[in-house]
Parts: structure tokens; C-alpha cells; sequence
């Protein structure tokens, strides 16, 4: 594992798998502090990570399959519906690292058992600096063909903090949410988001919530009333799109910023509009990159 550390923040970091993020910590008066709610120490699979990479695709993919230039394609289904890509359980490359920052890369050739049929590869940086964490990503279209193209973070952030009476507040803006049935895959096009998911105020996560919103500005704020931190995410403008999963009970919720929605390569076909899918042509490269920036008086 690779381990990260300015004065105010830790990040460890798993390349084997998935390059994913086994934990994101705070230093809250001199402790460390969970921010993102950490893998145990068993990490082992894409349900326990603190976030991971979603990518050449996020969200699901319905029943695995759809049709892309008038080429069908099949993907695993291990939860029926294809789910979050193909890099995020995989091996990847350490490229560079210092004491704060490190870069990797996954080749999706490397794998006998690729099911994506467009080559592809991913570059990934990690970076801190003071109270601020930032995830940079390209994917790169290697192959001779368009290919669809996707990319997001799966940060799951820890609802409470250092008080165990507090609740995190969420507040971001966005123009509409897609409407789903029993699994989180649209069934059309964006509509208004009822009062009851309406997060443009800041709120507690009161209601549960697994779906997709659009037309998000890039923004957000979270904040831990009792321990006294607020922590600001801005993501790239090629991030229009934000799935929150906020399961009842759970001491987690997750605030993914995604470029597409889900299962955006079905909708293409349906000619639902706005869905944020890029056809990314060959030797050209999708760029992503999120921001997390803290601020508090009890840092350090």
C-alpha cells in the first residue's frame, strides 16, 4: 500500500487493487480522523473500499449490454447489471510517488479477460498539498475506433466525525434527477427534483437516496457541524452529471461525481438527450479531475 501524508491529511492508496483509496484521514486537533469512511483491514473488493475509480464507464450498464456503432456488446454481469467499469478490482501501475503525490496507470490490454472491445488506457494522480486532496484522471482511447467513454470517483464519506452526535450536512445544485424503478438505472430523460432530494440549501441526509442527478455545476459542500469542518468538492466541467448513494442506517453516504449517467450507453440509443456519454475518438483521451479542499478551525 502507498501511504500519502501532508500535516493535515493521509491517504493510503491500494494498487493492487483498483488503485483504490483504503482511507482518507484529517488531523483534527493532533488525531487523525476518518473522513472518508475507511476499507477494513481485510480490503478486498470494490464494496469496502474508502473510493475508487469508475472507469471507461460508471454506474450500471443494463443487463450488461448495448450497441455501440452498430456493434453489439456483452459485458460481465456479476450483480445481473454490469456495474462501475473495469478497472476498479484490477491490478495497476505505480509510475511515479513522493511523499504526497503519486501517479499510476492501468492498460486494459494487460487483461486476457477484458470484455470492454476498446482497448484503452487510464492515467491517475493522487496529490495533496496542506488541507487539500486532488484526483486527476485521462482516459485514453488506444484503439483504432470511437469507444464510449466514461469516468468518475466513488468517495464514500463518513456521516460523523469526532462528534458522535453530529450529522453531515450536504449542499450542491443541480437542474433534475433521472427517474429509476427498483435499481438505479434511468428509465428517461431528467426531470425536476422533488423537494424531498433538493440539496441546493444545505441539509442533513435525511432521506435515502441511490440515484443520478444532472445539469450539477461542479460543486458541493459538506459539512461536520459538531467537529467544525467544512470540506469544499469541485470537480471538472466535464463532470455534469452526480450520483449520491445514502443508504438508511449506514455511517456513510457517497457523493460521486460522474461525467455520465448511468447506463448513459442505452439511453444514446433510445435518443435520450443530455445523458453525457463521450465518443471518444482514437489517440484522444477524456480528462477528469476532482477536488477536496478542507477548512477548519480544528485542523492540524
Amino acid at each position: 500500500m502507498l501511504e500519502l501524508q501532508t500535516d493535515h491529511l493521509r491517504l493510503g492508496i491500494d494498487p493492487g487493487i483498483g488503485a483504490s483509496v483504503r482511507n482518507l484521514d484529517v488531523k483534527l486537533e493532533g488525531q487523525w480522523t476518518p473522513l472518508w469512511y475507511p476499507a477494513p483491514d481485510r480490503f478486498s473488493d470494490l464494496r469496502t473500499p474508502a473510493c475508487y475509480v469508475l472507469a471507461p464507464y460508471s454506474g450500471r450498464v443494463r443487463d450488461g449490454k448495448f450497441e455501440y456503432n452498430g456493434q453489439p456488446v456483452t459485458l460481465a454481469s456479476p450483480e445481473h447489471h454490469a456495474i462501475h467499469g473495469h478497472v476498479r478490482n484490477r491490478p495497476w501501475s505505480l509510475v511515479e510517488r513522493s511523499a504526497a503525490s503519486c501517479k499510476l496507470r492501468f492498460l486494459s490490454s494487460a487483461f486476457s479477460d477484458m470484455d470492454f472491445p476498446f482497448p484503452f488506457v487510464v492515467e491517475l494522480e493522487y496529490r495533496l498539498s496542506g488541507a487539500q486532496l486532488r484526483i486527476e484522471l485521462k482516459l485514453f482511447n488506444i484503439g483504432t475506433a470511437s469507444m464510449p467513454a466514461g469516468a468518475g470517483l466513488h468517495p464514500y464519506f463518513a456521516r460523523t466525525l469526532t462528534d458522535p452526535q453530529e450529522r453531515a450536512t450536504l449542499q450542491f445544485a443541480c437542474q433534475g434527477v433521472y427517474p429509476s424503478e427498483d435499481v438505479p438505472i434511468p428509465t428517461g430523460p431528467a426531470q425536476a427534483v422533488p423537494p424531498d432530494w433538493d440539496f441546493s440549501s444545505a441539509r442533513e441526509i435525511d432521506v435515502e437516496l441511490d440515484h443520478c442527478f444532472a445539469g450539477w455545476d461542479g460543486r458541493a459542500a459538506i459539512r461536520w457541524p459538531g467537529s467544525g469542518l467544512t470540506a469544499t468538492l469541485e470537480a471538472s466541467d466535464t463532470c455534469e452529471h452526480v450520483v449520491v448513494y445514502a443508504p438508511a442506517d449506514q455511517p456513510f453516504f457517497a457523493f460521486e461525481p460522474v461525467t455520465h449517467v448511468n447506463d448513459a450507453v442505452n439511453l444514446l440509443t433510445r435518443g435520450v438527450e443530455g445523458h453525457g456519454l463521450v465518443d471518444l475518438a482514437p489517440r484522444d483521451h477524456l480528462s477528469y479531475a476532482m477536488t477536496l479542499k478542507l477548512e477548519g478551525e480544528r485542523l492540524g
